[in-house]
């Protein structure tokens, strides 16, 4: 996946902590949204909140959200990059609603656009799975618990508390509009 809206994006959160009235974070939950009509995004931080080391984002295009995890831990190897670009397959990634049953879904690398580069930090997925994911943020009463199964590592494991995360998706209008 070609992916030019992390630019955007950072300039996005250097807004926010400017204050702008377009966005900002909702009470004092770990989530964190902007409704600039051509930088329409919800976050959820995983932690305390305080930094975006490890987010899940759902970013506006073409009036539908795009999910995007992003850590600051490596993913993908160099190696299981090109195996993955080879075979279109990434890691697949468990996630978990609350106490419900954990689900699994596949992933896609991402490729920063305009270096080309792989970004071993972050993983995509298709539209299909963006919904999926946005519905169980959306659906989630308290917390939406991650696993990411790498191969040639231990699974990372990331637990993002969903307060105000409904709030932050009416805020920039569920991307409609």
């Amino acid at each position: 996946m070609k992916l030019s809206k992390w630019g955007a994006f950072a300039c996005g959160l250097m807004l926010l902590g400017a204050g702008t009235a377009a966005g900002g974070r909702v009470g004092e939950t770990r989530v964190f949204y902007s409704d600039i009509p051509v930088l329409r995004w919800v976050g959820i931080v995983e932690g305390d909140g305080q930094s975006v080391e490890t987010m899940m984002g759902f970013f506006c295009r073409n009036g539908k959200f795009t999910a995007i995890l992003t850590t600051e831990t490596t993913l993908l190897s160099s190696a299981q990059h090109a195996l993955q670009n080879a075979t279109g397959r990434a890691p697949n990634v468990t996630y978990q609603v609350d106490a419900q049953q954990p689900k699994t879904l596949p992933s896609q690398p991402v490729v920063d656009a305009g270096s080309r580069d792989p970004d071993l930090t972050k993983l995509a997925f298709d539209a299909a799975r963006d919904a999926i994911l946005l519905e169980a943020f959306t659906n989630a009463t308290t917390q939406v618990f991650m696993r990411v199964l790498r191969t040639e590592a231990a699974p990372l494991e990331y637990t993002f508390q969903v307060a105000g995360f409904k709030q932050a998706v009416q805020a920039v209008n569920a991307c409609k509009g």
